[in-house]
């Protein structure tokens, strides 16, 4: 899998599912996943606005989770009835490498994902010392910031790090 783009839609039980399907008729759900899973046509930028209608209209938590591992962008987008809860765009739409939009506060899956500590590994480079320096309070930090482009993510795992935390179809 090179790309996907897919609305992820809470689910609990197969009469939840018949009712999502009412909406999104290629619903799937995956033994063990806690959302159902729906392909998302990516003809258009997916906004916040449109994740957090789907999730007012449903009255369920709605995911929007979208990857490319060719560009490594991301874009991670969670929302419950009347709250953004999470909003990451990494690469998507604007400039390659940065975080074009944060918004909402850090999930418990994000540190793993975005600053593995063999990242920090690469640091010791004595010809940039000023990058050095940013890496080392990025790393100590462990959260993102808009327009940071300061480093690299894998889009495909981080993607996969927040599938498996939500406990996404497609992913277990």
């Amino acid at each position: 899998m090179g790309s996907s783009a897919d609305l992820y839609i809470r689910c609990e039980s197969s009469s939840e599912l018949a009712q999502i399907r009412e909406h999104y008729p290629a619903a799937l759900m995956e033994p063990g996943a806690r959302f159902a899973q729906s392909p998302v046509l990516r003809t258009a930028r997916f906004t916040v606005a449109a994740v957090q209608t789907i999730s007012d209209q449903l009255q369920r938590e709605v995911i929007f989770l979208s990857f490319s591992s060719v560009s490594d962008s991301l874009q991670f987008t969670r929302c419950t009835p009347g709250k953004l809860h999470r909003h990451l765009q990494h690469g998507m739409y604007v400039e390659q490498g940065m975080w074009e939009e944060v918004e909402g506060d850090p999930e418990p899956w994000e540190p793993g994902a975005f600053f593995p500590l063999e990242m920090t590994l690469g640091f010791d480079d004595p010809q940039d010392q000023a990058q050095k320096i940013r890496m080392e309070e990025l790393y100590k930090r462990h959260f993102v910031l808009q327009g940071e482009t300061d480093h690299f993510i894998d889009g495909r795992e981080s993607a996969r790090a927040a599938a498996r935390f939500h406990c996404l179809s497609g992913w277990l």
